[in-house]
């Protein structure tokens, strides 16, 4: 599959440091479609005369199948992101957008070319404008495509690890890779009880060990997953995190905290998720919590939480 001519656009400067630049580059691809046969009849025809149908073979129009073929090149070449047909027309046929993006690209159709008698293209401006078209998208940092690309590159790096799994569950707003989870260690029965009495969790701050800044990781994550300590560590239950908010010693002892240990502290307010999947109980917590201290705040991802579950999965309903 060897496109006739084509043409590679690549952003020079103030591109994402998280993928190398040619990850980002785009490529067009055009395939002339100029006939032998009734050729004085494509170059001389009148423009209303081109039409874009099964039928035309030889009256300057692009045909279907030409069409099907630049589908083909933008779903088999890597990077592309339009492929077109160039024939001996006078009038732009059915250059396509895709409906997702609304943009110039990612795209294909047909550009109209004919050459004249001086040998200089006679329908050149629209591809002209085309091209610098493409120049302005390729430049823009804000673009669909861009950001299209930008994930497509980051989720298909080298080295990215590999996980099959079955494990799913109902409540994720986001992929599981992209979703940061809160191990939220649960101290106490009693601590327990206001979290649950409350719906709010709290983590240290200020300059204490364990202590989270402004900023940190931990105040982004969306999901929280408590875990306690009863003959090993098992999970108590999940919720959503709402908001944060700061809070003092006092402010948790009003609310009937059971014995503050440090003067500063986030408050999240929280959504608990009513249903656990049922595979929640095989989170190997152990694993998930090895590198930090016993009840450190930590942040992993929903990926990171099915890796962790056990090797054994639980039947599906119905399954032996």
């Amino acid at each position: 599959m060897r496109p006739d001519c084509s043409v590679r656009a690549r952003p020079e400067g103030s591109t994402p440091s998280r993928v190398p630049m040619q990850e980002l580059e785009v490529w067009l691809h055009f395939d002339a479609k100029y006939r032998v046969d009734n050729l004085l009849a494509q170059l001389t025809s009148a423009p209303d005369a081109d039409e874009l149908s099964e039928e035309s073979t030889t009256s300057g129009g692009a045909k279907r199948d030409d069409l099907l073929k630049m589908h083909a090149y933008r779903d088999a070449i890597s990077r592309t992101a339009g492929a077109y047909v160039l024939y001996p027309g006078s009038e732009i046929k059915d250059i396509r957008r895709h409906p997702g993006f609304n943009e110039v690209l990612p795209g294909l159709g047909a550009f109209p070319l004919r050459p004249s008698s001086d040998g200089l293209p006679s329908s050149s401006r629209t591809l002209d404008r085309f091209f610098s078209d493409v120049l302005t998208h390729v430049a823009s940092q804000v673009t669909r495509d861009e950001r299209h690309r930008f994930w497509t590159a980051t989720v298909h790096r080298p080295g990215e690890p590999v996980l099959e799994s079955s494990l799913t569950t109902d409540f994720l707003d986001e992929p599981p890779a992209d979703t940061d989870v809160l191990l939220g260690f649960v101290r106490s029965p009693e601590h327990r009880r206001w979290i649950e009495r409350m719906r709010q969790y709290n983590i240290r701050a200020g300059e204490r060990a364990g202590a989270v800044e402004i900023g940190g990781r931990e105040l982004g994550a969306k999901l929280l997953l408590l875990y306690e300590r009863s003959s090993g560590l098992h999970v108590a239950g999940a919720a959503k995190l709402v908001r944060w908010r700061p809070a003092t010693a006092a402010d948790l002892l009003a609310t009937g905290y059971p014995n503050p240990r440090g003067d500063m502290y986030f408050v999240g307010d929280l959504e608990f998720v009513e249903h656990l999947p049922v595979w929640a109980d095989s989170i190997d917590l152990e694993v998930l919590t090895a590198e930090v201290r016993d009840g450190a705040p930590l942040v992993v991802t929903w990926w990171d939480v099915v890796r962790a579950a056990s090797a054994v999965e639980p039947p599906a309903a119905g399954r032996p």
